[in-house]
């Protein structure tokens, strides 16, 4: 077995067990094939004969085809089957020497059309942008959805719907030198895109990712991730994308240690999700029972050696087949009809069935007596064990709940003690602007000490003078003779 690694341009339309299309790209044709109710292919026949790059297949809920498809002239083409007639229409023009259209994709809801494609001009190609051309009922609009500025080139998107037929896109793009995958959504009945959110970081620039929604509301998300050397494969899941605020978790890694795990994708078949990728040219796959939350080991998916596996798209009419949910699937050609592993014994109705047997036992009731007996003395030893393991519980719950009771009270301790200090330090600031008033006033009494002391120490020098000046008159006999004077 070996892998076609080239994007998918084949696409396979099942109605029912006696309706089904094959659309191809061969050679700058779109051509397709019907089977009959016999289950044969019929010839093929030609839509298109100057197509370019490529192209879209959708089936609506009323069993109509639509096909969007670029040609040599640079021309969106939609084309539109009843039935009996395809019909198309020119919704744009883009020269081919001027620009480049990548990734078209055609998805109908109800009366709703949507139309995406990544476009770049071929004067600066790291500037791509993914383009929504939306069908309302009534006329065409045209949105931009994302702006994208890699090196390497446009990775491919993916969208799906919830319930209420709100569109949920993710696309990869870098942001500050790292890959990232992105995700945002868009309300028909208001005709408005939200702004992207990032989901997740990823590992390289060769990092391959695919989402696929089913009809709970989860939008399903499985991607490469290296990390030390190894290729795993990782899965995410958004449930409730009806709401505005809905999460993302269940992060998981699918694979066991290994290299080399490869392009992985996702279906859903009843209630069983299967993640399947290719290992070292070997189809395996990993499969959950409760929505992603565990996951199996994987396990080898049977395809013969001398295959060619591709990766086709697969369109089923909801209707006939509700209980599964798939976009890309991996397949291969046989006796010229495509196999899908997995799915084709879903679509096949190859659901396998219990067959009654009818089995004839010798009973020998002695035999049975004496198991009776040992399983009998088996379980009250097991009782026991259980007993005394009850027991063993019941006293480290004991021991648990003490210490508990101690931490309690410790904490208790702890907190009365952390209040005492809040209080104290309460106090504190309390004293702290009661001093700061006395102390105010000490510095205004000191200042008044030190002025009375200066007057003081004045008033005793002018008396030294005197006393000095009085001295030197006595000494020279001036108050006597006044003295005398007055006698």
């Amino acid at each position: 077995m070996y892998m076609d690694k080239s994007f998918c341009h084949e696409y396979i339309v099942i109605k029912n067990n006696t309706k089904s299309w094959r659309f191809a790209c061969k050679q700058n044709r779109i051509v397709y094939r019907v089977r009959d109710e016999n289950g044969d292919w019929g010839e093929e026949t030609k839509l298109l004969d100057n197509a370019a790059g490529d192209f879209s297949v959708d089936m609506d809920s009323a069993g109509s085809l639509h096909l969007i498809c670029i040609n040599t002239k640079g021309e969106l083409i939609y084309f539109v089957y009843n039935g009996s007639h395809w019909y198309n229409k020119v919704l744009a023009v883009f020269p081919l020497d001027r620009y480049k259209l990548k990734y078209l994709t055609i998805s109908c809801r109800g009366k709703f059309i949507n139309v995406f494609f990544a476009v770049c001009s071929l004067r600066n190609p790291s500037i791509c942008s993914i383009q929504h051309n939306f069908w309302n009922g009534s006329k065409w609009e045209n949105f931009k959805v994302a702006r994208i500025t890699s090196d390497s080139g446009i990775s491919p998107f993916f969208v799906g719907y919830d319930h209420v037929g709100t569109i949920h896109l993710v696309y990869k793009a870098p942001r500050l030198g790292v890959e990232q995958l992105f995700y945002c959504r868009f309300r028909p009945e208001y005709s408005v895109w939200g702004n992207p959110e990032k989901i997740t970081t990823l590992s390289g620039r060769d990092t391959y990712h695919y989402a696929l929604t089913n009809n709970n509301d989860t939008l399903h998300l499985v991607w490469n991730y290296i990390t030390n050397g190894v290729n795993h494969i990782k899965y995410l899941q958004r449930t409730r994308i009806s709401y505005q605020r809905a999460v993302w978790k269940n992060d998981s890694i699918i694979t066991d240690e290994g290299a080399d795990n490869e392009q992985p994708l996702f279906y859903i078949i009843g209630n069983t999700q299967w993640v399947v990728w290719i290992h070292k040219d070997l189809m395996l796959g990993s499969f959950s029972y409760d929505e992603g939350k565990n996951w199996t080991s994987p396990v080898r998916i049977d395809t013969p050696l001398d295959c060619r596996l591709k990766i086709y798209k697969v369109i089923l009419d909801n209707s006939e087949y509700p209980e599964v949910s798939v976009s890309l699937a991996y397949g291969y050609e046989r006796d010229g009809d495509v196999i899908i592993p997995v799915i084709d014994e879903v679509l096949n109705g190859e659901h396998p069935k219990a067959e009654e047997q009818n089995i004839s036992v010798d009973v020998d009731e002695e035999k049975i007596k004496e198991y009776a007996v040992e399983a009998k003395n088996f379980i009250s030893k097991l009782v026991e064990e259980v007993s005394k393991i009850e027991g063993k519980k019941k006293e480290i719950e004991g021991m648990i709940m003490k210490h508990t009771d101690e931490i309690k009270q410790s904490y208790n301790d702890l907190e009365e003690f952390k209040k005492e200090v809040q209080r104290l330090g309460e106090r504190l600031e309390q004293i702290k602007r009661e001093n700061s008033g006395i102390l105010s006033a000490i510095n205004n009494w000191q200042n008044k000490f030190k002025e009375h002391q200066l007057a003081l120490e004045e008033m005793t020098n002018k008396h030294i003078e005197l006393w000095e000046k009085s001295k030197s008159f006595s000494e020279r006999g001036l108050i006597r003779k006044i003295l005398d004077y007055f006698k």
